[in-house]
Protein backbone atom coordinates (compact mmCIF):
# COMPACT_ATOMS: atom_id res chain seq x y z
CA UNK A 1 0.00 0.00 0.00
CA UNK A 2 1.39 3.39 -0.96
CA UNK A 3 0.66 6.43 1.20
CA UNK A 4 0.50 9.98 -0.02
CA UNK A 5 0.32 12.93 2.36
CA UNK A 6 0.24 16.67 1.70
CA UNK A 7 1.70 18.60 4.63
CA UNK A 8 1.95 22.39 4.62
CA UNK A 9 4.41 24.71 6.27
CA UNK A 10 1.96 27.52 6.96
CA UNK A 11 -0.61 25.54 8.92
CA UNK A 12 -0.86 22.04 10.34
CA UNK A 13 -3.26 20.79 7.67
CA UNK A 14 -2.68 17.32 6.28
CA UNK A 15 -4.50 14.98 3.92
CA UNK A 16 -3.94 11.23 3.77
CA UNK A 17 -4.77 9.02 0.80
CA UNK A 18 -3.90 5.29 0.77
CA UNK A 19 -3.57 3.37 -2.49
CA UNK A 20 -4.18 -0.36 -2.17
CA UNK A 21 -1.80 -2.54 -4.17
CA UNK A 22 0.86 0.14 -4.62
CA UNK A 23 4.31 0.13 -3.10
CA UNK A 24 7.08 2.73 -3.15
CA UNK A 25 6.15 4.81 -6.18
CA UNK A 26 3.01 4.52 -8.26
CA UNK A 27 2.58 2.01 -11.06
CA UNK A 28 -1.11 2.25 -11.92
CA UNK A 29 -2.13 5.18 -14.12
CA UNK A 30 -5.43 5.61 -12.24
CA UNK A 31 -3.58 5.98 -8.93
CA UNK A 32 -1.15 8.52 -10.40
CA UNK A 33 -4.08 10.56 -11.70
CA UNK A 34 -5.90 10.31 -8.35
CA UNK A 35 -2.83 11.38 -6.36
CA UNK A 36 -2.30 14.44 -8.58
CA UNK A 37 -5.97 15.45 -8.46
CA UNK A 38 -6.00 14.98 -4.68
CA UNK A 39 -2.94 17.21 -4.37
CA UNK A 40 -4.58 19.85 -6.58
CA UNK A 41 -7.74 19.73 -4.46
CA UNK A 42 -5.69 20.04 -1.26
CA UNK A 43 -3.80 23.11 -2.48
CA UNK A 44 -6.97 24.70 -3.83
CA UNK A 45 -8.56 24.48 -0.39
CA UNK A 46 -5.46 25.66 1.51
CA UNK A 47 -4.68 28.59 -0.81
CA UNK A 48 -8.33 29.34 -1.61
CA UNK A 49 -8.48 29.14 -5.39
CA UNK A 50 -11.02 27.63 -7.79
CA UNK A 51 -10.30 24.49 -9.81
CA UNK A 52 -11.41 24.59 -13.45
CA UNK A 53 -12.78 21.04 -13.41
CA UNK A 54 -14.24 19.36 -10.32
CA UNK A 55 -12.16 16.62 -8.68
CA UNK A 56 -12.94 14.10 -5.98
CA UNK A 57 -12.33 15.80 -2.61
CA UNK A 58 -10.01 14.53 0.11
CA UNK A 59 -10.46 14.93 3.85
CA UNK A 60 -8.15 17.62 5.19
CA UNK A 61 -7.30 17.32 8.88
CA UNK A 62 -6.58 20.37 11.09
CA UNK A 63 -8.02 22.82 8.57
Amino acid sequence: MALFTFPTLLINAVAYVAFEGEQHGFRKAANIKRSLSAELYFYSRIFNFEIAQPVEPVVIENF
